[in-house]
């Protein structure tokens, strides 16, 4: 609902602004046409804005496009693992996913950021990041406190209290964010990646547009978030 509403409010600026550059225009274009050119220049705006903020911030979706999707694990693990850890401990259990870094040495690298986890060939990579909480100014500690305010307010009391005692106690967050093409492999080696954290780093999963779950089973939503 909070996207749908932002959504409409930039539209009508837009639309406002093109209306203004409308009636600024010259002479030559007579004055009964120039709310109609305005109301066309604002939604031209409109379209490419939202195009631009949809690659860059995610959040207007634009009609046609393939939407990536995130998904967090809150971990409360003292450390991250290191990659090669990771995706051993994948192997183990049956995995053959690939992890694609720009330099072999992150492999084995604690203080990583980000690799790429290849499923499928012919498929787009899951990007893989991990953000610690450092300080007060971390990015993992305010994104902890963004979604702690989002959830104050939730009725269902014991979910809430729990989830927001979890977000408190998280020394790192695992973001993956799923390609556009992503399918059911996808989807599964991405659970099979995020059960790792949950089960080796005492993790809580948050999915934008569903909530937060303990485990990767959607039938078992632990608090519903669908605007985030």
């Amino acid at each position: 609902m909070r996207i749908i509403l932002i959504n409409a409010l930039f539209f009508i600026g837009c639309i406002a602004v093109g209306v203004v550059i409308g009636l600024m225009l010259n002479a030559h274009v007579p004055a009964s046409f120039r709310p109609i050119v305005g109301c066309v220049a604002g939604l031209g705006i409109y379209l490419a804005l939202t195009s631009l903020f949809h690659k860059r911030v995610k959040l207007f979706p634009v009609a046609g496009q393939p939407m990536e999707h995130y998904v967090r694990a809150f971990c409360t693990a003292a450390e991250p693992p290191k990659i090669n850890t990771v995706m051993q401990t994948l192997r183990q259990r049956g995995a053959e996913f690939i992890a694609r870094v720009n330099d072999p040495s992150e492999l084995d690298a604690p203080e990583w950021r980000q690799f790429e986890l290849l499923y499928k060939p012919a498929k787009g990579a899951i990007v893989v990041e991990c953000t610690r909480d450092e300080g007060e100014d971390s990015g993992a500690r305010e994104e902890c406190l963004e979604f702690i305010e989002e959830i104050v307010g939730s009725e269902d009391a014991p979910a809430r209290d729990k989830v927001i005692e979890h977000l408190k106690r998280t020394r790192f967050i695992v973001c993956c964010e799923l390609p556009g093409d992503c399918d059911e492999d996808g989807f599964a080696a991405n659970g099979q990646l995020l059960e790792y954290f949950v089960d080796d780093c005492g993790a809580m999963l948050q999915a934008d547009g569903e909530g937060f779950y303990e485990r990767m089973d959607r039938a078992k939503i632990l608090l519903p978030l669908e605007y985030r």
